[in-house]
């Protein structure tokens, strides 16, 4: 669930256990079985990665406006997709790379790096499966890959402009 400006909730099952995760456009929260039973606050990386999911634009939409030089490095091949390898750096650094279709311009693929405990890791995300919703394109399969394991995401329900309460995007 997203909401402007830069609000987001996330709920996932997590081996039979349900996972959240939330940005109110100031601080973030997790409320993670493994991690206990009480919410625990975000913070360095793990806010910073809400930050960006909270950007419902994502970050190449006004990507100067937001900090970021966006730089064409070619065409290339993503299996049998003629993409464009755009690399994205943000005012940190940071670099992604996008893999956008040259047919289609959909976003196929994004690679990046991530701290995670302390180690800076590759985090590779596919996109796939895109439907028009509402006139707007949007992958309904996000799969994650690092050194850490892979995850899929498969979004059900998708809809534009259902009214959100506040609420749900605050710590309990």
């Amino acid at each position: 669930k997203m909401k402007r400006p830069n609000k987001f909730r996330m709920e996932m099952e997590v081996q039979g256990q349900k996972m959240v995760q939330a940005y109110n456009g100031e601080k973030g929260w997790m409320l993670f079985p493994g991690a206990g039973s009480q919410p625990q606050e975000l913070s360095g990386p793990q806010l910073e990665q809400a930050m960006e999911q909270a950007d419902i634009d994502g970050e190449l939409y006004n990507y100067e406006k937001k900090g970021y030089t966006a730089e064409l490095l070619g065409k290339e091949f993503l299996g049998d997709d003629e993409v464009f390898n755009i690399k994205l750096t943000g005012s940190d650094g940071v670099e992604k790379n996008y893999y956008i279709g040259t047919d289609d311009y959909l976003v196929k693929k994004v690679v990046g790096k991530v701290n995670s405990q302390g180690q800076e890791v590759t985090v590779e995300q596919i996109m796939s499966d895109y439907e028009n919703i509402d006139g707007v394109m949007v992958a309904t399969k996000i799969e994650s890959k690092s050194p850490m394991g892979s995850a899929v995401i498969n979004f059900k329900n998708m809809n534009f402009g259902a009214p959100l309460d506040n609420s749900i995007f605050e710590k309990p």
